[in-house]
């Protein structure tokens, strides 16, 4: 009997064990992906680039190709555009003589088609090099290639970086089929598309964890009395009856180089969702007026 006492409070304790463990589970997950009602943050990429003059404009290619593959199949919470419309928008987007883009228009086209984040990925440097490595005394001359990627990740609602990062790659060719006599690559193609196939995973993994501690933000691009147009619908899971608040636009701060980040200012209001479509939603105020002129808005706490 006693022993049948002791089964059902061992029972009771892993019971209660389990259900702690499934809320902090729960709560882990909340704090990592942000508890949003479940809303998806929609990135696009700018067109892929290669910068190395190893293996052509397809190399950039490649890599764009492969990094909306893995984000798409690896980033809970996250839609990857594929609309023609928006790579043209932003392939057309004014650059510097340094490359660097114009991050206020790059905010305007991401408000206008909803997006949260823009993804940009280069291939910087692509090198084959010969070196000794191993132990002093019993060091052997090798072959590797070597290259250099960089990743950038640029924040739609105030046109910061979110993170800018060069990425390191190596393949050694000593020991490869894709080596021919003095450390010629036979194909060099082939040798940089492993390199290529290496960094992706490390890539996905800072865009996936920069994005998942970043909130979910939405854009209201018309007004008309109390009724307003976002630019988000069912394709990031808005849904009729929501509601979301109001960011008045704040006063643009000036960076160091010249650079102006657009900063949310306080709440000015709330509206809730009537109609959604596939890509754009329908709200009536429900509370505040001259919403159309904001900043963005977000899931109601």
């Amino acid at each position: 009997m006693q022993n049948r006492h002791i089964a059902v409070a061992a029972l009771l304790v892993l019971g209660l064990w389990i259900i702690a463990g499934c809320a902090t589970t729960k709560k882990i997950t909340a704090d990592i992906m942000g508890d949003e009602a479940g809303l998806r943050k929609k990135v696009a990429f700018f067109p892929g680039a290669n910068r190395s003059g190893y293996g052509g404009p397809e190399l950039g290619q490649t890599l764009l190709k492969g990094l909306e593959d893995v984000l798409t199949h690896q980033c809970q919470g996250l839609l990857v555009s594929d609309s023609a419309k928006v790579r043209q928008a932003l392939e057309a987007l004014p650059r510097s003589a340094s490359e660097s883009v114009d991050k206020l228009a790059l905010a305007e086209v991401g408000r206008v088609y909803g997006l949260n984040a823009v993804v940009e990925a280069k291939v910087l440097d692509v090198r084959v090099v010969s070196e000794k490595r191993g132990v002093w005394g019993f060091r052997d001359q090798v072959s590797l290639m070597r290259a250099s990627f960089l990743a950038v990740v640029y924040h739609v609602e105030t046109t910061a970086m979110l993170f800018n990062e060069i990425f390191e790659e190596e393949l050694d060719l000593s020991d490869s089929s894709l080596l021919e006599g003095e450390g010629v690559a036979k194909d060099s193609k082939e040798a940089v598309k492993a390199l290529v196939a290496r960094v992706l995973p490390k890539i996905q993994e800072r865009v996936c964890q920069t994005l998942a501690e970043t909130p979910w933000t939405g854009y209201i691009v018309q007004g008309e009395g109390d009724r307003y147009t976002l630019s988000s619908g069912k394709d990031v899971g808005l849904s009729a009856g929501q509601v979301l608040e109001v960011y008045k636009m704040g006063d643009p701060i000036k960076g160091l180089a010249g650079e102006v980040f657009l900063v949310p200012g306080p709440k000015i209001g709330e509206i809730r969702i009537t109609e959604v479509n596939p890509d754009s939603a329908l709200a009536v105020a429900v509370s505040g007026s001259e919403l159309d002129n904001s900043c963005c808005v977000k899931v109601k706490q």
